[in-house]
């Protein structure tokens, strides 16, 4: 991972990592419908945040659910998580400095045309079919 892709004051981790504590007990009690794969990917993506949260060096606490499932950080803190896989990846910064953080990850293989599609829309994507229909150059 590149960490020249955040701006100074943005934590990042990826996991996971052998050496991650276990979920907060108020985590936990968000797994207890989930099946063990969600739950190993819940834990792996909070641990994530844990250790992001440590690097900016705040004091760490549960990463809750927010609106529409969204993590809910410890007041102070505003950051993303995001899996693929088994990549885990979040992103973390302090709420004084930052209006909001957000990450994905895919894997590393072209995107169908209804997914490019529904990212790109036709405006950003009329500048890559003019370039393709345009005569080269003899």
């Amino acid at each position: 991972m590149n960490r020249a892709l955040f701006p100074p004051g943005v934590c990042v981790a990826t996991g996971p990592s052998a050496h991650d504590d276990p979920l907060h007990p108020a985590e936990a009690e968000l797994t207890i419908e989930m099946g063990p794969a969600r739950r190993a990917q819940f834990a792996a993506g909070r641990a994530c945040a844990q250790r992001a949260m440590r690097e900016l060096g705040v004091p760490c606490g549960p990463v809750l659910r927010g609106l529409r499932r969204a993590p809910r950080f410890p007041d102070g803190v505003i950051g993303s998580i995001t899996h693929t896989g088994d990549f885990f990846m979040a992103a973390v910064a302090r709420s004084a400095s930052f209006a909001g953080v957000g990450i994905d990850a895919e894997r590393n293989r072209p995107l169908s045309e209804r997914a490019a599609a529904r990212i790109s829309g036709p405006r950003s994507s009329s500048p890559r079919r003019r370039a393709s229909t345009r005569p080269t150059s003899r």
